[in-house]
């Protein structure tokens, strides 16, 4: 059977390679049937009709479309209604989802509308995205043009994301080390890409995983280099220095707010960390998780600018993320803002930095001064 996806852009704007829809053509591959993907996110230049005529050239028997809004989801339908083919709506782009949060989400979905028992094998796919991911082939990264997704390393080349594994009913799922040594491979030898980024769950989850991975790394020496996200309380200096041996070239670290940056030992700790990962050559980001309503949100952020990082993300539980929207839109637009003055303070001192910075955003320092001055958001 010849099946085609269609995938439509996120309700955000940045196109990100559909992880979990890869790993779904790639188990429809392997039963046989000839899978083609279609991402329109990655089209937006170019009219309707021209999205629609390589799924019309390529004549599927089925059509999967995946989509976040319904809407979208009937205006492809509509636009390919002169193709006699069953279409069959996934109810969410799986996007900047794990597979197995992604299947949950999907097969809620076709519970209401479920397919025809002909097409159950669709069902399958989703099911089989629940379990071990090294129980499927690895994801169809030749159905999608790697190379026109947004992601880069830190020295701007090319970069593609890579499940290390994920979260199924409270359980921690993750990947056989050497099937992950041995996909790092494969993207590097065929592919010819040879930066990843670890996704799905963070590095540090378990320990005896990762120094088994990272020694497998090590003994191979694939010439791969990774970014992965890790909890600032499981990382060492000697585990900073064995994941730079591994091939890491940056690093996400995540913490809790209220515990990290009220206590003035943890703070020095954290800063520590940073310094010593900067001088292995990692670049360091952080994650910090923050309680909206928390009365000192603005000191934080105002702590949070002197660490070092490269850059900071404000999160909350996803439980509550989008209620939090708004609060943490204004709080990263914030940070963003301070870290800019921690240039000049770093520069000039904390007496005469602040100073500077509020000059130089008035522009009396010259126009150069100035998009100093000026966060990168507003610059």
């Amino acid at each position: 059977m010849k099946i085609a996806i269609v995938v439509l852009p996120a309700h955000d704007t940045v196109a990100t390679l559909p992880l979990a829809l890869s790993y779904v053509a790639a188990w429809l591959e392997q039963q046989r049937h000839i899978v083609r993907v279609h991402d329109l996110a990655l089209h937006s230049k170019e009219t309707p009709s021209e999205h629609y005529e390589a799924v019309r050239a390529f004549r599927p028997n089925m059509i999967l479309i995946a989509a976040d809004d319904a809407l979208q989801a009937a205006e492809v339908r509509y636009s390919l209604a002169d193709l006699s083919c069953t279409v069959i709506t996934l109810g969410s782009t799986m996007r900047n989802l794990v597979p197995a949060d992604a299947a949950t989400l999907v097969l809620n979905h076709l519970a209401q509308i479920p397919p025809a028992d002909e097409h159950s094998f669709i069902l399958d796919a989703l099911f089989a995205l629940r379990g071990q991911l090294d129980d499927l082939p690895l994801p169809a990264r030749h159905l999608l043009p790697i190379e026109r997704y947004t992601l880069t390393a830190p020295s701007q080349e090319l970069q593609t994301n890579v499940l290390i594994g994920q979260p199924v009913d409270g359980q921690l799922l993750l990947r056989n080390p050497r099937q992950l040594v041995s996909e790092l491979r494969s993207i590097g030898h065929e592919s010819g890409i040879w930066h990843v980024l670890f996704e799905g769950v963070s590095i540090t989850e378990d320990l005896v995983w990762l120094h088994d991975f990272l020694y497998g790394l090590m003994m191979v020496r694939l010439g791969i280099s990774w970014e992965a996200t890790a909890t600032f309380a499981s990382l060492t200096p000697e585990l900073l220095r064995e994941c730079r041996r591994a091939g890491c070239e940056g690093l996400r670290i995540e913490f809790d707010a209220m515990r990290v940056l009220e206590s003035q030992s943890t703070r020095q700790a954290l800063h520590a960390l940073v310094r010593e990962a900067r001088i292995l050559g990692l670049r360091v980001s952080g994650n910090v998780m923050v309680e909206p309503r928390y009365s000192s949100l603005a000191a934080l952020v105002d702590v949070s600018t002197t660490f070092g990082l490269s850059e900071v993300q404000f999160s909350v539980h996803p439980a509550s993320a989008e209620a939090a929207r708004p609060t943490l839109d204004l709080v990263n637009r914030h940070y963003r803002t301070l870290k800019r003055r921690q240039v000049f303070i770093d520069r000039f001192g904390a007496y005469l930095g602040p100073m500077l910075w509020r000059v130089g955003r008035l522009g009396l320092l010259g126009r150069a001064w100035q998009r100093v001055a000026f966060d990168e958001g507003s610059s």
